[in-house]
């Protein structure tokens, strides 16, 4: 009988061994399984706080858009830089290292974590009201060479010590640089389109060019004639709202009394009603920038971004036509070369030339028309800064002017050919233009200019010139020849 009793014995204590020994293989796994540390969602995430020594930033969230701060300093956060942040931070893993803190032989100072290195705390919302969640990193390293971190899920739950393979270290030292938004427009105007604007304003010193949309079109005030390019207005908000700063360096710009340039937008829609003041002051390595909706921003401008802008900021005009020539009534025609000039006039609607009565019928009214309408319709490539470009540009050997005027001599319309180069494409040539109706300088393709300048009425003009220079040519010749030899 003992011998049997003692032969269960022994089978019943290898089956307890056995299944003890199971349950201390999954309690092993599931002590170094690795699983996710934050147990919310980042979509209820109210605001951050990284602190570091005495370093504090922040993050609040209101309305999906991200507030920063550190101390006195505040500013838009980058929402794309935020973005990436918070998809680490959530998505980083880690163990949890069974122990308990009540022991008399637990120390939270053996891990490196009282003092702690960092801590993130994290608000989040619950359907039972806000709560905190805290994570405190340490300088220590488990045997394995990942980090301690003391988790504390809540105000009233005990602290557990966990272990984590992520670097820390960086992600809880957090810059307030970094995390800034990079645009020059504030937060609030991060996903403006072009649509949403009113009215646009361009101020250069005393200048100014303002824009109101009305009925679908953008219309200036100062020129209600004039046709704008609504295209290029377009692209024009689209570049600016793209814009980013040079960097965040507080940078004097005392002694400059008004702005280089300033640039006003508006909105004035239901439920978005807004304006933004954009002031732009020129440095000798930079572009200061004054923001309305972020006073406290120190934004700056790279040199070339800001000539960029200024290209685009002058080319608002409608490319069909640089000038403006409506109920055009012309009485003489003006032509020009560097050595001679001649002019038409109109007298009992027959076009003669000042100089040459007996030339009374060499023009009619249908060949001035025709001359008006072709200048009416000639097209700009390009508009210019006028100081800037001259020095861009060959002056031509035989420079043109035209000028049209009214029947009290007034000048309707004066037409310079200032310079040529190669276009783009060095097969062909574009031309520098000036106007007195335009305060842009301007090119025209070698194909619109032919345009005007074979009317029957300008090839005409134009022989008369050539006959005159000749007659002038020939005359200083024949003053040579007689003159007396010494």
């Amino acid at each position: 009988m003992g011998k049997y009793f003692f032969i269960v014995f022994i089978i019943l204590l290898g089956f307890l061994t056995q299944h003890e020994y199971r349950k201390f293989q999954v309690e092993q796994k599931e002590s170094v399984r690795q699983g996710k540390m934050i147990p919310f969602n980042s979509s209820i995430l109210k605001s951050l706080e990284f602190k570091t020594g005495e370093q504090v930033i922040t993050l609040d969230q209101k309305e999906k858009v991200w507030a920063l701060a550190q101390g006195e300093h505040k500013d838009d956060a980058d929402s794309h830089d935020v973005g990436v942040l918070l998809l680490d931070l959530f998505g980083r893993e880690g163990r949890q290292i069974k122990t308990s803190s009540d022991q008399g032989d637990f120390k939270w100072g053996d891990f490196g974590l009282d003092p702690a290195l960092a801590q993130i705390k994290m608000t989040y919302e619950t359907p039972t009201g806000v709560k905190v969640f805290q994570i405190r990193t340490s300088v220590k390293k488990a045997f394995d060479g990942s980090s301690y971190l003391k988790i504390i899920p809540s105000d009233s739950e005990t602290p557990q010590l966990w272990t984590s393979s992520s670097p820390w270290a960086s992600l809880s030292l957090q810059s307030f640089e970094v995390l800034r938004l990079k645009n020059i427009f504030p937060l609030v105007l991060n996903d403006l389109k072009f649509d949403d604007l009113t009215a646009i304003q361009f101020i250069k010193k005393k200048e100014s060019l303002d824009f109101e949309l009305k009925d679908n079109v953008w219309k200036s005030s100062a020129y209600p004639d004039w046709e704008f390019s609504q295209d290029r207005l377009k692209n024009f908000i689209d570049l600016l709202s793209g814009v980013k700063t040079l960097d965040f360096k507080d940078v004097a710009y005392s002694g400059k009394e008004a702005p280089d340039y300033k640039i006003i937008l508006k909105s004035e829609k239901e439920k978005e009603v807004w304006e933004e003041s954009l002031q732009f002051y020129k440095l000798q390595d930079r572009v200061k920038v004054l923001s309305s909706l972020r006073p406290k921003a120190h934004l700056s401008l790279d040199l070339k971004k800001f000539a960029e802008l200024k290209r685009e900021a002058i080319g608002f005009r409608s490319l069909k036509s640089p000038f403006y020539l409506k109920d055009l009534k012309a009485n003489s025609v003006t032509l020009k070369t560097k050595k001679i000039g001649f002019q038409s006039h109109l007298r009992d609607n027959i076009w003669v030339l000042t100089s040459e009565k007996k030339d009374k019928h060499e023009f009619n009214g249908a060949q001035v028309t025709d001359l008006v309408r072709r200048v009416s319709q000639l097209k700009a490539r390009e508009y210019v800064v006028s100081s800037e470009e001259k020095t861009q540009v060959q002056e031509r050997s035989e420079s043109l002017s035209l000028s049209i005027s009214d029947t009290k001599s007034k000048k309707l319309l004066n037409l310079e050919i200032l310079g040529e180069k190669q276009d783009k494409d060095k097969k062909s040539k574009v031309y520098l233009m000036s106007s007195n109706l335009t305060k842009e300088n301007f090119y025209v393709s070698e194909t619109d200019l032919k345009f005007i300048f074979e009317t029957e009425f300008f090839k005409k003009l134009k022989t008369r010139v050539e006959l005159k220079e000749k007659e002038a040519s020939l005359k200083v010749k024949t003053d040579k020849s007689e003159a007396p030899s010494e």
